[in-house]
């Protein structure tokens, strides 16, 4: 019996080491991301991203270094510790890292500036991000740097960890394993869409743990954000994702049921979770960071400070109002191993009041007509939070009748989530996803975010939407290049009239029909494979698509001459790279970028450069050229995408003297909207800072070429 309890108690108390042990690390990126906003109560070690190295040993200047110092001092205050990663992606120029890790007085001199900074912002360690060293040479300098900075660093009682590819690490030799504290796998990015799954990141343990890694050194990488969109989660969700589902409109993520398996495959195989990054969390209910940290409580056996639980016990879901009306919000929160300080009432992001003493509730006086969000969030004594369920309330205007009773007339200021209702002008409108101030009656439609349903006092529901389909020409037609297409479609509308059929190639609209016969001429066809669609439009704004109509236009060498062996163009997952060729619409195009997908040759000749016709063979000799000019240049990056704030970095390589313009562009081919003329100064990475404080939101392209014309690239930002 005494060796049975024995055996228990040191049972209980392995658990409770390995809980207290287990790590979840968070990067925080330089240059997105407030200090304050961190969860610091579900973390234990927190990276601040990126320092870059000199070739000689030296350190570039910090970005952010007030931030550093804010950062230390509130994670300190939470019991965690604070690292300086070193390195980063950097646009796949590794060249700092090489040479001094080459040569051993660059490595001193890198060891001693590094023991220097860490020493001057107070930090818990250094973590070398080098991506990445090769086999061979570069891996054996890898050892020698990551030696001589482990015999300084612990020394001093500071850390040393290191980010490493998920698998294929063959430039990292398992020498190095004595050397860290811990290694961050970075189980992500393994491809443009299914990047990160859990198979990949079961993977990426073993492979590491089979090279020699110590479970107790293997920290699993997560991502917060998706692919091939690089959206973030929060982004996502603020757009209809599911967060817990893990794909949404082609992008891919790891939602809350996949991460919390993670966590349960690191716990069990391993020591920590690293994320990639902090700043691309959701906030609230649907957080991945309180997701880990949920897991990790439960997988600890409830060890360590368990979070509050609070929910909304009134008004009750849907719950309506008159407008004017006072909304009292009562909560029940409770701290199973402690107690809870505050409970805070929110509506959507808009923090309403707060109470400290049970019980808590706030009373929200003269609410305006409007659908609203309201949440409650408790922090307990330890500073842990959760956030409750939201609960839905409508204020009506009091003089919605019919269908439309009981359904607030909308505001601009009023939040409305996807599925909400709102009357505006006598109109029923169901929002599609989250909006605020945007007028239902000009956001209606494809695309939009609202829905027409129908009339006010109108007694027959829903509006039912057209039926279409393409009557002429019948599916297979063949027709010879330069060839005439009529087109016609026949369609009605049960509950009330066509507005207009819209003839479509692909994603192409080719001509619009307002009137029965609902027909179009499509003269001078080239030669090529077309998928034709026609898409009516009744008088309430609802819209049906027909089903597609594939015809084939051949010329006198369809598929021959400059087309031959060359794939027709096709949407994501196919993705083009600098000098690929395709064909759409009987054209020949070459794609002048990387990562190229989703855009539609014909669109943006700054993407794809026509060739010209597949009978044609006269313009091939212009491609090598087109395609050649990137080869040697680092792909233009953008920092932070999306972009919030009035300045943008981009970051770029050029030669030393170089001079290079850059300009931003609508994705329609408007512009330049900005044009900045740089000249580097050294050779390797330039950052350009840039002023878009008068850009407005919405999709735009950065082109970066140089004077004398032998480079062109382009990426895609995003202004919020």
């Amino acid at each position: 019996m005494i060796r049975a309890g024995l055996l228990s108690c040191l049972l209980l108390i392995s658990s409770f080491l390995s809980h207290a042990q287990f790590k979840v690390i968070g990067y925080m990126p330089s240059w997105q991301g407030d200090v304050n906003a961190v969860q610091y109560s579900k973390l234990t070690h927190i990276n601040y991203a990126f320092l870059l190295p000199t070739a000689t040993g030296g350190l570039q200047s910090l970005d952010g270094a007030s931030k550093l110092q804010s950062l230390v001092s509130l994670a300190h205050a939470n019991n965690v510790k604070v690292l300086i990663s070193v390195g980063g992606w950097n646009n796949g120029d590794d060249s700092g890292f090489e040479s001094l890790a080459g040569n051993s007085t660059y490595r001193s001199n890198f060891v001693t500036n590094m023991m220097n900074f860490v020493s001057q912002y107070n930090l818990d360690g250094v973590d070398i991000d080098w991506e990445y060293p090769d086999a061979g040479t570069s891996a054996n300098n890898y050892v020698s740097l990551m030696t001589a900075l482990a015999t300084s660093l612990h020394a001093q009682g500071k850390l040393l960890t290191a980010a490493v590819v998920g698998t294929g690490g063959d430039g990292v030799l398992s020498s190095v394993f004595s050397q860290v504290d811990f290694l961050n796998l970075m189980a992500y990015d393994y491809n443009n869409y299914d990047h990160s799954t859990y198979t990949y990141a079961s993977q990426s343990i073993s492979y590491w743990k089979g090279k020699g890694l110590p479970a107790s050194k293997c920290v699993l990488g997560v991502p917060f954000y998706g692919r091939p969109s690089w959206e973030s989660y929060a982004a996502l969700i603020a757009r209809g994702a599911s967060p817990y589902a893990d794909t949404y409109n082609g992008v891919g993520y790891n939602g809350i049921t996949t991460m919390k398996s993670k966590v349960d495959l690191a716990y069990d195989q391993g020591s920590g979770i690293m994320i990639w990054e902090l700043t691309q969390d959701a906030t609230g209910t649907y957080s991945l960071l309180s997701a880990i940290h949920d897991e990790v409580v439960v997988k600890g056996g409830g060890s360590g400070n368990q979070s509050p639980t609070v929910s909304i016990s009134s008004p009750a879901n849907n719950a309506t109002f008159s407008a004017g009306a006072t909304v009292s919000i009562t909560a029940n929160a409770a701290d199973a191993d402690g107690t809870v300080a505050k409970v805070e009432f929110y509506n959507g992001a808009t923090l309403l009041g707060t109470a400290t003493a049970t019980p808590y509730t706030y009373s929200w006086a003269n609410v305006a007509a409007g659908t609203y969000s309201l949440t409650a969030r408790a922090t307990d004594n330890k500073g842990a939070t959760t956030t409750s369920a939201t609960v839905t309330i409508v204020v009506g205007g009091g003089s919605n009748t019919g269908n439309c009773a009981g359904v607030a007339t909308w505001t601009a200021s009023g939040v409305y989530l996807g599925g909400a209702q709102a009357v505006y002008n006598s109109k029923l409108y169901t929002a599609k996803w989250w909006t605020q101030n945007e007028q239902p009656d000009t956001h209606t439609g494809d695309g939009q975010v609202w829905a027409y349903v129908s009339d006010c006092g109108s007694s027959t529901g829903a509006n039912k939407p057209p039926t279409v389909s393409i009557a002429s020409p019948a599916g297979g037609a063949s027709y010879t290049a330069p060839a005439s297409v009529s087109i016609t479609a026949t369609a009605a509308d049960s509950d009330g009239s066509i507005a207009k059929v819209e003839f479509y190639n692909g994603s192409t609209l080719l001509g619009t029909a307002t009137s029965s016969p609902y027909t179009y001429s499509w003269t001078s066809v080239a030669a090529g494979t077309y998928s034709l669609t026609a898409k009516a439009t009744d008088n309430g704004g609802a819209a049906t698509t027909s089903g597609a109509v594939s015809i084939t236009v051949s010329g006198s060498s369809n598929n021959g001459g400059s087309c031959a062996g060359v794939a027709t163009y096709q949407t994501y997952p196919a993705v083009y790279n600098a000098g690929d060729k395709v064909v759409y619409n009987g054209i020949l195009y070459v794609s002048l970028a990387n990562g190229l997908y989703n855009v539609t040759p014909g669109t943006a000749d700054y993407w794809w450069q026509p060739l010209g016709a597949c009978s044609s063979s006269a313009k091939i000799a212009g491609v090598a050229v087109a395609a050649d000019a990137t080869n040697d240049a680092i792909p233009v990056t953008v920092y932070p995408n999306p972009v919030t704030g009035g300045t943008l970095q981009v970051k770029v390589g050029a030669k030393a003297g170089e001079q290079l313009v850059l300009e931003l562009w609508s994705v329609d081919g408007n512009g330049p909207v900005v044009r900045k003329v740089y000249t580097a100064g050294a050779k390797g990475a330039q950052m350009i800072s840039v002023d878009i404080s008068k850009v407005p939101v919405g999709t735009w392209i950065v082109k970066i070429a140089n004077a004398v014309g032998t480079r062109k690239e382009s990426v895609k930002l995003i202004r919020m």
